[in-house]
């Protein structure tokens, strides 16, 4: 017969055993919380900081400067704020807002003088506190328009292609160094065709119309996208 004492012992080791179990599934769920929560911010502290400067406008089109795109700042500011918003969606990198990047050039004035160098480039980023800084140019932006058709006796018929062409590329500099990091290159299309039928010179039915604004944004986001994608392999 077991003692007072024993039989306390049993049902100490048992009450401790129950606990293990119970508790076991709570200890396991907050282990995983904590490895979830050090991963995250791992990859947080492994994301390079970025700030992009306004792009350079240095097309080779012809058309490309009557065009304002975009918030209306030209083709280069156009380009830089539509790169801001595909690198944060990409989330590779940690992107500056450009509103603190505009504050710190009026404060600095820095890049008034015209292109912004790679020194110059990483002086900006060291104020900023990022790791590297992306500056860019547009080398062609441009809308193109070709007609085709034949009229006799003043009826005929017309046709008219329109073509976007937007190009850029992108440096990635080390805001310690000056180095170059990372270069990428971008390209996109967008067209639109349209028919005219005129009788006499007095009527004109059909399609004439061209957004240059709307082929010019979507050839731009083809390019861009393009950028994000070769600055992202290169990480």
């Amino acid at each position: 017969m077991k003692s007072l004492k024993q039989s306390r012992l049993v049902y100490l080791a048992q009450g401790v055993l129950l606990l293990s179990v119970l508790a076991s599934p709570l200890l396991v769920a907050t282990a995983a919380v904590a490895v979830e929560q050090t991963v995250a911010q791992a990859s947080t502290q492994q994301r390079l900081r970025v700030a992009i400067l306004d792009f350079d406008f240095a097309t080779t089109g012809l058309t490309g400067g009557a065009y304002s795109f975009a918030s209306g700042g030209g083709p280069g500011q156009g380009i830089s704020d539509l790169l801001t918003n595909r690198m944060v969606q990409n989330g590779t990198f940690s992107i500056i807002e450009r509103s603190q990047i505009a504050a710190v050039l009026r404060e600095q004035n820095l890049g008034a003088s015209g292109r912004i160098d790679a020194s110059t480039a990483a002086e900006i980023g060291r104020i900023l506190g990022v790791d590297a800084v992306i500056v860019g140019s547009v080398t062609r932006f441009n809308v193109e328009e070709r007609r085709s058709g034949l009229s006799i006796l003043g009826i005929g018929n017309s046709r008219r292609r329109y073509l976007a062409e937007v190009e850029v590329n992108a440096r990635m500099i080390d805001t310690t160094t000056a180095e170059i990091l990372a270069v990428a290159e971008g390209s996109g299309e967008a067209e639109e065709r349209g028919n005219n039928f005129s009788l006499g010179g007095l009527v004109t039915s059909g399609s004439d119309a061209s957004s240059t604004d709307r082929l010019l944004s979507e050839a731009a986001e083809q390019a861009v996208d393009a950028l994000v994608v070769r600055l992202t392999e290169q990480r």
